[in-house]
């Protein structure tokens, strides 16, 4: 997965890269729905939009992390 960051927005940690892990070993199908709060970089969600899931949401209190989430996902052709 390619991550792109804006200034100022959280670069994901090794929490974040175990949460992935946990994610991918997730049944996640192509009905699933996907909330990521805090999303950041949003790698996550990212992710989740990789694994399969059929929606995916990226939420945050940062603009700049929202257009980071959004363009993460675009650059790993899913849809955030």
């Amino acid at each position: 997965m390619r991550l792109l960051r804006l200034p100022g927005v959280f670069q994901p940690i090794s929490d974040s890269w175990m949460l992935g892990g946990a994610l991918r070993r997730e049944p996640i199908g192509p009905g699933t729905s996907v909330l990521d709060l805090c999303t950041g970089s949003g790698m996550l969600a990212t992710l989740a939009g990789l694994c399969g899931a059929r929606e995916v949401v990226a939420v945050d209190v940062s603009r700049r992390a929202l257009v980071s989430a959004v363009l993460n996902g675009a650059l790993n052709g899913v849809r955030v």
